[in-house]
């Protein structure tokens, strides 16, 4: 018998409710607020494979992801 998720094609959801708070594997996801992750700077820089990215909020609170 098929799940919930299975026959409407949703995520799974937390119990918050929020979708993305459960990995397809019903995991966990790692969750927290921008705010904490970018600090006053309001931008982090991330290595991934060998590349620097630059993950900043702009001026009307969008998050952009930049090489």
């Amino acid at each position: 018998m098929a799940t919930d998720s299975e026959d409407t094609g949703r995520i799974p959801r937390a119990g918050n409710d929020d979708p993305l708070q459960v990995r397809s594997s019903g995991r966990p996801v790692p969750t927290t607020r921008s705010d904490v992750l970018l600090g006053p700077a309001r931008q982090l820089r991330i290595e991934h494979e060998g590349e620097w990215y630059v993950l900043r909020q702009t001026n009307r609170n969008k998050l952009i992801l930049t090489k």
